[in-house]
């Protein structure tokens, strides 16, 4: 993937239950802290080239310089998460892995994948970060994701990654008030 999208960024997987995942990721392999943007409200996208108003919720932290995204679907509207967990019986997993590029990059590399005869499978903008995925499951039984992160949504990325870094297990999971964020869903 580096040669033609620059170099994985992130890992996403798609979980039942993000809570428990938050939990599980620090308590076990001591990855966190999180920071949990809950129900995600400003998702545009498009799904099999149809819009969609599929709900998410979402959590990010790092492993060394990866990013780790947790991501749990919230209803049945149309969504690559959605059939995801729904293709593995509900047990969730790896879903993809993700590049960050600049705006050219992205535009060229969404250029040579349709000139190949390949679709975006998933696309669309959220809080200023658009990004597009390709379904590779032929190939590495996952999707790539390419992302273009606006300013605000880079300088977010840094904070939880060098906050990552310094981490010392205490305060696993941090609600961010950027999406619909119930703090009653972190029940312990």
């Amino acid at each position: 993937m580096s040669r033609k999208f620059g170099p994985i960024k992130q890992n996403g997987y798609v979980v039942r239950d993000i809570v428990a995942a938050m939990k599980h990721w620090s308590e076990a392999l001591g990855v966190g802290p999180w920071f949990y943007l809950g129900e995600v409200d400003d998702l545009r996208a498009d799904y099999k080239g149809m819009p969609t108003d599929a709900g998410i919720r979402v959590a990010l932290a790092y492993s060394g310089d990866l990013q780790i995204e947790l991501i749990e679907p919230v209803d049945d509207h149309p969504s690559p998460y959605r059939d995801f967990l729904q293709s593995t019986a509900g047990q969730g997993g790896l879903h993809h892995i993700c590049s960050w590029m600049s705006q050219a990059g992205f535009e060229k590399a969404v250029a040579e994948h349709q000139s190949e005869g390949g679709t975006i499978a998933y696309g669309g903008m959220t809080s200023g970060t658009r990004f597009a995925y390709f379904d590779a499951s032929y190939d590495l039984g996952t999707m790539i994701e390419i992302a273009v992160l606006s300013d605000v949504s880079e300088s977010f990325m840094d904070h939880i990654r060098t906050t990552a870094e310094d981490w010392d297990g205490t305060n696993p999971i941090r609600p961010v008030g950027n999406g619909k964020n119930e703090k009653t869903q972190l029940r312990n």
